[in-house]
């Protein structure tokens, strides 16, 4: 979900916990004022973060070459600042390899 200006007010739903509450963030230039609409102390830390540094986990898949399967699914290690992310996620986020090659066996989490 992307923020929603509104002069200088920003309006975002939350994705702290599962009750998705709408946000307001009063704004002053870029500093944060004021957050209205969390029910928990996760809504104010996402929508703080959200509206001045907002970053992303990335998934991809990647095609294996000579393996048992044709691909597996990749995620980036922790979130990546959001103004990073491309269209062409392979070139900027996962490795540039066109085919993973696996050395070893690999496990969840490797």
């Amino acid at each position: 979900m992307g923020a929603v200006e509104v002069s200088n007010k920003i309006e975002l739903i939350c994705i702290g916990c599962p009750l998705g509450c709408n946000l307001t963030v009063d704004m002053d230039g870029s500093e944060v004022v004021e957050v209205k609409g969390n029910t928990c102390k996760k809504g104010k830390e996402y929508a703080v973060k959200e509206v001045t540094n907002p970053t992303r986990i990335v998934t991809s898949i990647v095609r294996v070459k000579n393996g048992n399967i044709a691909v597996v699914s990749v995620k980036t290690k922790e979130d990546i600042p959001k103004a990073k992310i491309h269209l062409n996620v392979n070139a900027n986020i996962i490795p540039t390899t066109r085919y993973l090659v696996p050395c070893k066996i690999i496990f969840n989490g490797d």
